[in-house]
């Protein structure tokens, strides 16, 4: 018992992270005052994926009869988003004025 609380504790608190980290990134990349409309446009493109992931890799599943389509369109959404991100400008003396600012 004692191992399976020290396990949930651990992985409570790495598995939850990313739904902070989107904020706070939203909220240093786009500034506060679109932050709501900003935040809410990311969190229904997440659900829409989350919802649709699972059926269309159930999908592709019965096509072609194994998982390698899905992997491999995962990996390039991945790629691309990772290629995506590298255009970000991220200006740090922005976001440093932009806190001092707010509080």
């Amino acid at each position: 018992m004692l191992f399976y609380m020290v396990w949930l504790g651990y992985f409570w608190n790495r598995f939850w992270w990313h739904l902070y980290l989107k904020q706070l990134l939203s909220a240093d990349l786009f500034g506060l005052r679109s932050l709501g409309k900003i935040t809410g446009l990311i969190n229904l493109t997440d659900t829409i994926g989350s919802g649709l992931g699972p059926v269309m890799t159930a999908l592709f599943f019965d096509m072609t009869g194994n998982y390698q389509t899905s992997f491999l369109i995962i990996t390039c959404v991945t790629c691309l988003g990772l290629i995506f991100s590298l255009f970000l400008d991220v200006n740090d003396n922005e976001i440093e004025r932009s806190k001092s600012e707010s509080g």
